[in-house]
């Protein structure tokens, strides 16, 4: 594994690691909040098809400097993690930008802050969106606007406010929660029992956002997407959406799963990964396999 590192607009520092395949047919970009050691052999699985893999972590996460903000730099940070891949001597071929939940996001904005550089977005070869979590109020609220209470206290509480995730929000603690947000609002109930005021910010923030017009907020993206989705995630609905909203080519395969996909439900068809390898052949054509859903502009 070779160390990766770049730095940000600003000046920070972001870390990753690179697997370099023998012969790259390209290279894909992962930059997640969940520890970029922990997709090693996610990393080592893409070497082994052919890809050159790149996992970062993003901003305030794990090995990256700077303040973990959720939702709030991934287009400019992915960027100049792209910018850094085309500049090296390792990498060879196109990029893929890949994620699942939260990466899914990163992908996203990385692909539309490139769209306005020609010669930097004409070297992405595809967007791959797993079970996307699009934005602040995409995962806080349903689209018609209520609440996921118990899903984004056990996230924030685990994930949401420091450099490494905690445990688990405990089932006791969830259950007050849950009781003290139906009487007070969720804006009002904080995850943490004494939370910093940058904490409290931040889930203030989370709760005052409006949705996101996709339509207007991904209108210049000219990459090729492939979004992944299940029956029972809980973000199906905007995963379908984001499909729907895309202006440049773009396929979905939706199947009977949740959020962790075949992880939950193993499918007899065969694995999300060799689905996703197989539409990376020719992601901006609209004939795919049986089990893809294809469109063109």
């Amino acid at each position: 594994m070779r160390r990766f590192a770049v730095q940000a607009p600003d000046g920070v520092t972001l870390s990753g690691f690179v697997a370099e395949a023998a012969e790259p047919r390209g290279t894909v970009v992962i930059r997640t909040p969940y520890d970029c050691e922990v997709h090693t052999a996610q990393a080592r699985s893409w070497q082994a098809r052919g890809y050159t893999c790149l996992v970062a972590d993003v901003r305030g996460r794990y090995a990256s400097a700077g303040h973990w903000h959720p939702y709030s730099s991934e287009g400019a940070d992915g960027a100049a993690t792209v910018r850094a891949v085309l500049n090296s001597t390792w990498h060879r071929g196109g990029i893929t930008l890949l994620g699942s939940s939260y990466a899914a996001h990163c992908a996203l904005e990385t692909a539309r802050a490139l769209a306005g550089v020609p010669e930097h977005s004409a070297r992405i070869d595809a967007v791959v969106a797993l079970v996307p979590a699009l934005g602040r109020f995409e995962t806080a609220r349903d689209p018609n606007g209520c609440p996921r209470l118990a899903d984004r206290f056990g996230w924030w509480f685990e994930h949401g406010f420091e450099r490494r995730s905690g445990p688990p929000l405990g089932e006791r603690r969830a259950t007050d929660l849950l009781a003290r947000a139906v009487d007070a609002g969720p804006e009002a109930t904080h995850p943490l029992e004494d939370p910093t005021a940058g904490q409290a910010d931040l889930w203030r923030e989370l709760w005052a956002a409006g949705p996101t017009d996709l339509h207007a907020r991904y209108a210049g993206a000219t990459s090729p997407l492939l979004v992944v989705t299940g029956a029972q995630d809980f973000f199906i609905l905007e995963a379908l959406d984001l499909h729907d909203s895309w202006p440049a080519p773009v396929s979905l395969i939706n199947g009977p799963w949740g959020h962790r996909l075949t992880a939950e439900r193993p499918d007899p068809a065969g694995s999300i990964g060799e689905r996703v390898l197989a539409w990376m052949q020719r992601p901006s054509t609209p004939y795919h396999p049986a089990h893809f859903v294809s469109r063109t502009p």
